[in-house]
């Protein structure tokens, strides 16, 4: 759709023609043969959902439990905020 405006070195593309270039090449691109090859190149199609998990890279472990907690060797206290004034 734009190879004609940068032939003629037409660098100034409106937002009317950027759009028309795209929903042409939509249509174009996204039709139904490559949408099912898509998938069927995935591995998705025909849509076989144990398929899909066999294809998934998940590791099941069991969780372990958080270790013990230490206590600090200085107890915290809180503090009020104090602001330094600059003279």
């Amino acid at each position: 759709e734009i190879e004609h405006l940068i032939r003629w070195s037409i660098t100034h593309i409106s937002n009317t023609e950027i759009f028309l270039a795209f929903y042409t090449a939509f249509k174009v691109t996204f039709t139904e043969i490559n949408i099912r090859g898509g998938s069927r190149g995935a591995g998705h199609a025909p849509c076989n959902p144990e398929n899909v998990v066999l294809n998934l890279d998940v590791h099941l472990r069991t969780p372990t439990p958080p270790s013990e907690a230490t206590q600090p060797s200085t107890p915290w206290a809180s503090k009020t905020p104090k602001i330094v004034l600059e003279t």
